[in-house]
């Protein structure tokens, strides 16, 4: 699926001083980023392990993560370059399957990505398959992150 919106890159602060002074004043203007961004640093807090940030794109959040001392594995769809993003860091997902193993992830973070997605039950059954019995997530979707959250939890099959 190709599309034909694209929204202003997403990048991580942590590389240069262009992309720094871009992402904050995008957290200062931007309230949907901002709220999203406090509700991540809310739900990072006492963490530990390792964190898949589903749709990374430019992986904006990874500098945040990274802070709270977790592992950060980014993914993101094969053809994330349509977008301008050549973030070396991120592993491919074709649409198919996650290449990790079954109940490897911790937690994860799924931020304003499934409105993009062909099929979105697909992804969600893969985040499921990948996550730990234990793991835990966050999912926001444009205009839902200023919504009180409930946290997703691993359910068993």
């Amino acid at each position: 699926m190709k599309e034909g919106f694209q929204p202003l890159k997403h990048l991580a602060p942590d590389e240069g001083m262009a992309n720094k002074l871009q992402f904050y004043i995008r957290l200062l203007v931007d309230f949907q980023v901002r709220t999203v961004y406090f509700n991540l640093k809310r739900f990072l807090r006492g963490k530990t392990g390792k964190i898949m940030d589903v749709g990374a794109g430019g992986s904006p959040y990874r500098q945040l993560i990274k802070s709270h001392g977790l592992e950060y594995l980014g993914v993101d769809f094969g053809r994330s370059s349509d977008f301008g993003y050549r973030n070396k860091d991120v592993i491919c997902f074709t649409g198919d399957r996650l290449p990790l193993e079954t109940g490897s992830i911790d937690y994860f973070i799924c931020t304003e990505v499934l409105e993009h997605v062909a099929v979105p039950e697909k992804l969600l059954i893969e985040i499921h398959r990948v996550l730990k019995p234990s793991g835990k997530g966050m999912i926001t979707v444009p205009w839902s992150a200023r919504r009180r959250r409930t946290v997703a939890t691993r359910a068993s099959p």
